[in-house]
Parts: structure tokens; sequence; C-alpha cells
């Protein structure tokens, strides 16, 4: 017997009342999860590419590429697990520059992307068995800063991206601050 599109409805509803519900991360003042306040400096290598399965892992993976500049994708261990996973993503410059496109990639009418102001951008992906996706494109030179909260709790546990010829899994602080390199 199968179940109707509408229990998985009621699942999503219940999922986002109980996330409405959860503790609210002050982005000012520093949490347990995200180094006391220190912002660390990490090296993205250019137009590496990040693989990941669909359903069988959490993760923010983090990319650059020179021709369309970031793409931020995620993944949910959902086929695992049996749950959503709920990111809550912004992305943003560290100086007075502009973010000056963003889309998203693969997002169901559930998730969204919106401009926070010029140089900021909030993203909120309910992911499960897929991959929902964001393209930044930033000014040359700029960093990105990213803030990530997994299921409402800063986690910088669940971020991924190649820096110095190597992937690199869990943040060294959150937010992260990162710069494209060229290997």
């Amino acid at each position: 017997m199968t179940i109707p599109a509408r229990s998985a409805i009621a699942s999503l509803s219940l999922l986002m009342c109980a996330c409405a519900s959860a503790p609210v991360y002050d982005f000012d003042e520093p949490g347990p999860a995200d180094g006391g306040g220190i912002v660390e400096s990490v090296d993205v290598d250019v137009d590496e590419r990040l693989v990941a399965e669909s359903g069988v892992g959490v993760g923010v993976f983090v990319e650059y590429s020179a021709a369309r500049g970031w793409h931020i994708f995620t993944t949910c261990d959902s086929l695992i697990s049996g749950y959503l996973c709920v990111f809550d993503v912004i992305a943003s410059t560290t100086s007075e520059a502009t973010i000056t496109s963003f889309s998203g990639d693969q997002l169901e009418p559930h998730d969204y992307a919106q401009r926070m102001d010029d140089g900021a951008i909030r993203w909120v992906a309910v992911t499960a068995e897929d991959k929902d996706g964001l393209y930044l494109q930033l000014p040359q030179s700029e960093v990105l800063r990213l803030d990530v909260l997994t299921d409402g709790v800063a986690d910088p546990r669940v971020v991924y991206w190649v820096g110095n010829g190597a992937i690199h899994e869990g943040a060294p602080s959150m937010p992260l601050d990162m710069l494209p390199r060229s290997p």
C-alpha cells in the first residue's frame, strides 16, 4: 500500500511547525557551534567539482567555477533516516560589495532564495532524496561568507569544499569565509 502525497504534505507541515517553534539563532551573537565569534577563512579551489549522492548523507557542498561563480548545494540522509533536512543558509559578502545575481538550482516550491540586502542572500531548502542548489555571482576576488543552520542549529560539520587539492569536511567556524583560489 502506498501512502498518498497528502501524508507527505502533512509530514512536511508538521516539520515546518516544529521548525517554527525551534530556537532562533541570532547571527549577531556567537553560538556554541560557531567558534565563539571567530570567523575562519578557507580557500576554495577553482573549477573543482564535488560529487554527492542524494539521500544518504547530510551536507552543504560549496564549489566555485570560473565560468558560473559560486554553487552551493545540499543533500540529506532521508533514505537512511526517514527524515527531511531543513537548511537555512545566509550567503553574503564581507565588504560593501553587491551579490550581482543569484538563482536556484533544482528548487521545489517549498524552497526559496531571497535577497536580504545588496550583499546577502537567504536560502532555505527542504531537502529529502533530492539535491537543492543555489548559484551566486559576486565581484571577482570577493570573499563569500557562509552561515549554515541545519534543522535550526548552526552546524559547521556539514559543510564540504575542495581546497588546496583536498576535500574538506566540516568548517573550522560558523560563519565561514571562503575565497576562490586557482590550484
